[in-house]
């Protein structure tokens, strides 16, 4: 991999105060919705009880997907009572393409430059650069770390600026993936390896901190 070209756009705010990559609701602006598409139905950080994760690896599909071998997808939930997760009753769900830092830093700066009332400055020293940051300074291993720009799923495209993945092989914990959203994170783990499947997932995990997650048979599914 080659070192991250993100670096050229920290030095130039080397005189910038750090910002910490978790920051509250507050600190960001509200961006508006591009035109024609609904208002995000992402729900705030501290509203979402249980998300699940998937990773799908589409590396062997040619090299007109290399642009998004590797990509995250996610559901969200609000439900305070037991239930069995399903896309019926999934708050919100949405994907992100997983690229190499230096190209996910490449593609959303040039985005914040070209549609400045999509992706305004602050929003991008608040939300972005820190992330850039810590990324900057992970040890390579493989194909990670990995960032991606979070969307809604639905018809076009709606981004939800301000939220990313971040992808990530650790020696410790092994493969870690977190959900960065306003006002928190959301870190998913002890991923379960899937059957290779074409157009399937490939690893999935749970965030369920209530055990609210049922199996079909009425039973708590999740320790």
């Amino acid at each position: 991999m080659t070192p991250f070209s993100a670096l050229d756009a920290l030095n130039k705010l080397a005189n910038a105060t750090a910002i910490p990559a978790t920051i509250s609701a507050s600190a960001q602006a509200s961006p508006a919705a591009p035109a024609g598409r609904p208002l995000s139905r992402l729900p705030a950080f501290d509203e979402i009880t249980l998300a699940n994760a998937y990773i799908f690896d589409n590396s062997d599909r040619g090299k007109n997907f290399e642009w998004m071998w590797w990509r995250a997808t996610f559901q969200v939930f609000t439900e305070t009572t037991p239930f069995t997760p399903s896309h019926q009753n999934a708050a919100w769900e949405g994907n992100a393409v997983l690229r190499h830092p230096d190209v996910f830093s490449n593609v959303m700066e040039k985005y914040a430059y070209d549609n400045p009332t999509m992706l305004p400055a602050d929003l991008w020293d608040a939300a972005y650069m820190p992330v850039l940051r810590q990324t900057a300074s992970m040890p390579v291993n493989g194909e990670w770390p990995r960032l991606g720009q979070v969307q809604m799923d639905g018809s076009g495209t709606y981004y939800e600026f301000g939220s990313i993945a971040l992808a990530q092989e650790t020696t410790h914990s092994g493969f870690l993936l977190d959900l960065i959203l306003p006002g928190g994170t959301i870190t998913f783990q002890n991923f379960t390896i899937l059957p290779k499947i074409p157009m399937k997932p490939i690893m999935r995990a749970s965030h369920d901190p209530h055990r609210l997650w049922l199996n079909r048979k009425g039973r708590k599914a999740k320790s």
